[in-house]
């Protein structure tokens, strides 16, 4: 495990992409706020009961539910949401126009 941000104050941290489900989920029970998208990672964090900011783009927000504010729900405003592609064609995509500021907020949200 590395450290990911040194304006974090050591508390950023990058886990690998080797962990066994046993050790994501240990991994992902440790943190104050979990920041993902629409994966494996979301479901994990909700069953865990974490505060998440979740990113939404080719899949769809309104098929997770918020969990009384637990989840502070993120996603672009492009007309082409919810596609489900596994590419893209537009430039830029979905995903790209959620600004770090906007993440960041959140996540300073969850975290009062």
């Amino acid at each position: 495990m590395s450290i990911c941000s040194e304006t974090a104050s050591g508390r950023v941290f990058d886990t690998g992409t080797d962990n066994t489900l046993r050790q994501f989920f240990a991994l992902v029970s440790l943190s104050d706020v979990f920041l993902t998208a629409d994966t494996l990672a979301l479901h994990a964090a909700t069953a865990l009961k974490k505060k998440i900011v979740a990113l939404f783009g080719p899949t769809s927000a309104a098929e997770i539910d918020d969990y009384d504010g637990r989840i502070i729900k993120i996603q672009s405003d492009l007309d082409c949401l919810v596609c489900y592609k596994t590419r893209c064609d537009y430039n830029p995509n979905c995903m790209n126009t959620i600004s770090p500021e906007r993440v960041f907020e959140s996540i300073v949200h969850h975290l009062k």
